[in-house]
């Protein structure tokens, strides 16, 4: 009904303040390798999650995005 319609994937945001680095890029991958195109959702970050985390996610998505190799 909506061929051009893309999927929303909310990223949970306890997942993003505990988990490691290197957790957070396995289930970025993960979501690019059998979801995409989609966009991912930060909604509702923890007050004590910190700015640096938030950009870290942030630059991990913007490279997955560049990747030539998906579409």
């Amino acid at each position: 009904m909506f061929p051009d319609t893309r999927r929303a994937v909310m990223y949970l945001p306890v997942r993003l303040q505990e988990a490691s680095l290197n957790g957070i890029k396995k289930d970025m991958e993960k979501i690019y390798n059998e979801l995409s195109p989609c966009d991912i959702v930060m909604a509702d970050i923890q007050a004590t999650t910190s700015d640096q985390r938030v950009n870290q996610l942030l630059k991990i998505c913007k490279n997955l995005e560049s990747r030539k190799d998906k579409y």
